[in-house]
C-alpha cells in the first residue's frame, strides 16, 4: 500500500481465495508490507476481492540509532484530573509511559506497528485476532511484575462500558461500542469478536484509552485507576505525582520488542527518564525553553507561523513544521439549539472565517468540516464554503425571526481554557465576531483544566457554545471530528445530542446523525465509504448541527532542542498520547 492512501483502503486482490488470503496475511516479522481481513471464496480458484480489509500494516521506518541515558524535560498548564486511561484523556503522558498498548498508529505513513502484540491476523471482518510479545510482564509495581497475558487485554477492553457508566469517563462510547465480546484461547493470544464489520477497527486500537491495566490493582481500587501510579507494562513508572508535575522512569521489566519496526526499538526505550514541570505562566515556559531548561515546548505556549520565524536563528532551537491533522468546533447544547433552525445558521452566519485565518492563524488555515482535513473524503476548500458564509445582515434578520432574544435572553455563554493561550485567543474572537455581527452579548468564563472538563461534560450545560478540539485519536475519521456529530460520541457528551433527549427535534436529529455514522462505519469499500462520508458532511453543514466546525490551521509547528534526535519531524502532534511524540521510544539525547 503506497504511504499516501488513506487508512480504509483496502487491500484489492486479484483472484485471491479466503483460505489463502488467511494463510499469508499475519504479520510474523518486521518489513511485512500489508495485512488485512479477506473474506471470499473459499475455493482456491475463486475470484472474489477480499472484503474487510481494513488497515495498511507495519512498514519498517528508518531512524538514526540512538544512545541509552539522559532525561527528557517538559511542562503542563496544570495537574492531571487522574491517571486511569479508560476514564481521562486529560493527562497524555501517563498513558504513553506507563502503559502498553497492542499497536501505535502512524498518521503520516498511515500505517500501524505492533508494540505489546507482534502478530495480527483478521480472518473475517468481525473477527481481530493478536499474538502478545514473548517476555511481557507488568512493572514491578503492578500485580508483583507477573507476566501479562491475553485475559489481561480482553479485561482492559471489556472495562469500557463500566468506566463510561459508573466513573464519568470521557472515553466516549463511539471508541469501543464496534467490539462485542473477546476470546482468549491461551495466553498470548486474544481474539476481538465484532459486531459488525467496522472500516476503523485497526487505527482505533492506537487510542491510548486501549491501555493494558493490570486486573487485580482496578478491582482492589473499586474498579477505577484514577490514582494508581503504576498499573501497566509501558516503558516507565511513575516514581512522584505531586503539585510541581511528575517523573517517570525506565521500567526494568519492559520487554523487548523483536523485528521492531516504526518507532520501536528491540532494547528500548533510549531514555532514561521523563520530567514534567507544571508551569502556568507561558512566558516562565517560554523562558525556560529558551535557557535549554526544557525540551520542547507543549500546548500552552503554542508554536504558530510568527512564533516559528522569531526561533528559528535561536541557538540550540529546531522547529518542526508538519500538515495540521486536527479539527476545532464551535459545540451547540442541542438541548437548547435543536428546536431554533434559524438561529443556529445565523449563529453561523456571524462568524467571518475567512477573517480568522487571516488574523488568529496568521494565514495558514482551511475551513472546518465534520471530517477531519486528513482524509481524502473531505469536502473541498471551495465547497466548504459554500456551507459555512459569512452574512451579518442575514444573521441579524434570522435572529430577530427566530426570536433569538427570547429564546436566550442573558445572552450566550462560553468556556475559555486557562491552560491554553491559542484557545483563549479563539474564544476572544469568536466573543467579538457575535457580539459585532449578530448583535448578541457573549459571555465569557474562564476555566482551569478540571472546570473545563467538569462543564463540557455536565448535564446540565453552564453554557450555550463550547469551542474545543479533540486529538486524542486523529487516524480515523469517526472521531476526527465526527465524534462531536453522533450520539456516541462528544456530540452527547458535550453537545446533549442524545437519542434520550426530551426534547423532540434533538432526539430527531440523534437518530438521523447516528444511522448516517453506522452506514460509514461499516462499509469497508472505501469508494462507497467516501461517499456515505460525503452525505454525511451535506446533512451536517446544511443543518448547522449538532456542532459548527471551525477553521483550522493547516500547518502545525513544534519546537524542540537540538540535543532531541529521532524527533518525529511528521507525527509529533503535542498532547495526544495515541500517537506523535510521547509514543515514540526511539527519541535520544546528545548530551
Amino acid at each position: 500500500m503506497g504511504d499516501n492512501e488513506n487508512y480504509w483502503t483496502r487491500l484489492r486482490e486479484r483472484s485471491v481465495s479466503r483460505r489463502r488470503f488467511i494463510a499469508g496475511t499475519g504479520i510474523a516479522a518486521a518489513g511485512s508490507a500489508a495485512i488485512l481481513a479477506g473474506c471470499g471464496d473459499d475455493d482456491d480458484g475463486g475470484s472474489t476481492p477480499a472484503a474487510g480489509a481494513t488497515t495498511a500494516a507495519a512498514g519498517a521506518t528508518t531512524a538514526a540509532a540512538g544512545k541509552k541515558g539522559g532525561t527528557i524535560r517538559y511542562t503542563k498548564a496544570s495537574p492531571d484530573t487522574g491517571l486511569d486511561p479508560a476514564i481521562t484523556v486529560t493527562n497524555p503522558l501517563h498513558p504513553a509511559k506507563a502503559y502498553s498498548h497492542l499497536l501505535v498508529y502512524e498518521l503520516s505513513t498511515n500505517k500501524f506497528h505492533l508494540d505489546a502484540a507482534s502478530k495480527f491476523e483478521q480472518p473475517e471482518p468481525t473477527k481481530m485476532v493478536f499474538t502478545l510479545r514473548d517476555g511481557m510482564k507488568f512493572n514491578p509495581e503492578a500485580a508483583n511484575g507477573r507476566g501479562v497475558t491475553a485475559a489481561d487485554v480482553a479485561y482492559s477492553y471489556g472495562r469500557f462500558p463500566t468506566t463510561l457508566k459508573q466513573f464519568g469517563s470521557e472515553v466516549n462510547a463511539l471508541q469501543f461500542s464496534w467490539m462485542d465480546s473477546f476470546e482468549t484461547p491461551d495466553e498470548k493470544t486474544v481474539i476481538i469478536k465484532l459486531k459488525q464489520p467496522y472500516a476503523s477497527g485497526v487505527p482505533s486500537l492506537g487510542s491510548s484509552a486501549f491501555a493494558i491495566v493490570a486486573k487485580e490493582l482496578a478491582e482492589a481500587n473499586g474498579g477505577k485507576l484514577s490514582d494508581v501510579k503504576n498499573a501497566g507494562a509501558g516503558p516507565y513508572i511513575m516514581t512522584r505525582r505531586d503539585s510541581t508535575g511528575t517523573k517517570y522512569e525506565r521500567n526494568p521489566n519492559y520487554f523487548k520488542h523483536a523485528n521492531a519496526t516504526g518507532p520501536f526499538i528491540e532494547d528500548g526505550p533510549y531514555i532514561d527518564s521523563w520530567e514534567e514541570v507544571i508551569i502556568s505562566d507561558p512566558a516562565a515556559v517560554e523562558a525556560r525553553f529558551l535557557s535549554g531548561d526544557i525540551d520542547f515546548l507543549g500546548t500552552l505556549v503554542g508554536v504558530d507561523k510568527l512564533k516559528a520565524a522569531e526561533f528559528k536563528d535561536k541557538k540550540g532551537v529546531v522547529v518542526a513544521k508538519a500538515t495540521n491533522p486536527g479539527n476545532y468546533q464551535m459545540m451547540l447544547d442541542n438541548e437548547k439549539w435543536a428546536p431554533h433552525p434559524k438561529l443556529r445558521e445565523a449563529l453561523s452566519l456571524s462568524i467571518d472565517r475567512d477573517k480568522y485565518i487571516r488574523t488568529v492563524l496568521l494565514g495558514e488555515g482551511i475551513y472546518g468540516s465534520p471530517v477531519g482535513p486528513v482524509f481524502d473524503s473531505v469536502f473541498s476548500q471551495d465547497k466548504l464554503k459554500t456551507y459555512q458564509k459569512f452574512d451579518p445582515v442575514k444573521a441579524k434578520a434570522l435572529w430577530a425571526e427566530g426570536k433569538g432574544n427570547d429564546v436566550f435572553p442573558q445572552g450566550i455563554r462560553t468556556v475559555s481554557a486557562t491552560f491554553s493561550v491559542p484557545a483563549q485567543t479563539s474564544v476572544d474572537f469568536f466573543k467579538k465576531e457575535i457580539e459585532a455581527n449578530l448583535g448578541v452579548k457573549v459571555t465569557v468564563t474562564p476555566a482551569d483544566l478540571a472546570a473545563y472538563v467538569a462543564v463540557a461534560t455536565a448535564r446540565q450545560k453552564p453554557w450555550e457554545i463550547f469551542i474545543a478540539s479533540e486529538g486524542s485519536l486523529t487516524t480515523i475519521p469517526d472521531y476526527n471530528a465526527l465524534t462531536f456529530y453522533v450520539p456516541t460520541g462528544y456530540g452527547a457528551i458535550f453537545g446533549n445530542e442524545r437519542l434520550d433527549s426530551p426534547i423532540p427535534e434533538t432526539k430527531a436529529f440523534a437518530e438521523s446523525a447516528i444511522a448516517l455514522f453506522n452506514k460509514q462505519s461499516q462499509e469497508l469499500d472505501p469508494v462507497k465509504r467516501k461517499v456515505i462520508l460525503e452525505e454525511i458532511q451535506d446533512y451536517f453543514l446544511k443543518n448547522f448541527a449538532p456542532s459548527l466546525p471551525l477553521p483550522v490551521s493547516s500547518t502545525v509547528y513544534g519546537a524542540y532542542r537540538d540535543r532531541v534526535k529521532n524527533f518525529p519531524e511528521k507525527d509529533f502532534q503535542l498532547g495526544n498520547p495515541s500517537t506523535g511524540l510521547f509514543r515514540v521510544p526511539n527519541l535520544y539525547l546528545n548530551a
